[in-house]
């Protein structure tokens, strides 16, 4: 999945950035298919607004996730997802980890720097743990 995937698809309007995060933190790639199955499944609601973000990782991983927000983030999650902010918006990021251990931002937006975008700073996380089941 490329990264500006969000300028091209309208329909998951301005709230999409969460659902696209979890997308690729799955390796799945995002499609409109995508958005309407998630719909249907109440996963989401009409603007993208992710309702069961462990359902939908459930949905395209096959395994079970366990989610907390926190104020900090944390090494042992498993996914990380980011929510920036600025005083109109909000916005998620996912931050992946690269094969030399460090970690870096993919953004559904595209390679923007969020602070040049406005973003204050991260306003909190969305931390997974793969259920050890």
């Amino acid at each position: 999945m490329e990264q500006g995937i969000q300028k091209e698809h309208e329909m998951i309007g301005k709230y999409g950035c969460y659902l696209i995060c979890l997308y690729k933190a799955a390796g799945v790639e995002f499609t409109i298919d995508e958005y309407r199955k998630c719909l249907r499944c109440g996963y989401i609601d009409e603007e993208c607004t992710v309702l069961q973000p462990c359902l939908i990782l459930k949905m395209l991983t096959g395994k079970k996730y366990t989610v907390k927000k926190a104020t900090r983030p944390d090494k042992k999650a498993d996914i990380q997802i980011e929510r920036w902010y600025n005083d109109n918006y909000m916005h998620f990021v996912l931050r992946e980890r690269n094969k030399d251990g460090s970690t870096s931002i993919w953004d559904s937006l595209g390679k923007f720097h969020l602070k040049q975008r406005g973003y204050n700073d991260i306003e909190s996380y969305r931390l997974f743990y793969l259920d050890k089941d």
